[in-house]
């Protein structure tokens, strides 16, 4: 992966529904769980200010499995979208591009998308 990326997860950048999290502080706790063998564990969000177009969700994601594996896209109940962006440097601004073809998620280690990557 460039050494420019940054994970946000933002499984996910997730669109204005998250701005319901700034009722609960500033951190709000998702559910964690596991499907066949990729095990998501530890997932928040960060508080928006209300009228907050988007937000930012945060998780680890651990291949349980023996075989690579790959995120291509995720849904919450308390947003309409969910997308997975990167963050890269277009000159001197930050901005947020879409990732088309998923997250990596090799057999047997752990992936955390997490604030500032």
């Amino acid at each position: 992966m460039p050494s420019k990326v940054v994970w946000l997860l933002t499984m996910l950048l997730i669109s204005a529904p998250l701005s319901a999290a700034h009722h609960g502080g500033a951190r709000q706790e998702g559910m964690a769980g596991q499907a066949s063998s990729i095990e998501v564990a530890h997932p928040w969000a960060r508080a928006t200010p209300p009228g907050a177009g988007a937000g930012g969700g945060f998780v680890t994601l651990t291949n349980h499995g023996d075989g690579d594996d790959m995120l291509l896209g995720a849904t919450s109940p308390i947003t309409e979208r969910v997308e997975i962006h990167i963050m890269e440097m277009d000159g001197d601004v930050m901005r947020m591009v879409p990732l088309p073809g998923g997250i990596e998620l090799p057999a047997g280690e752990s992936v955390t998308l997490a604030p500032g990557g």
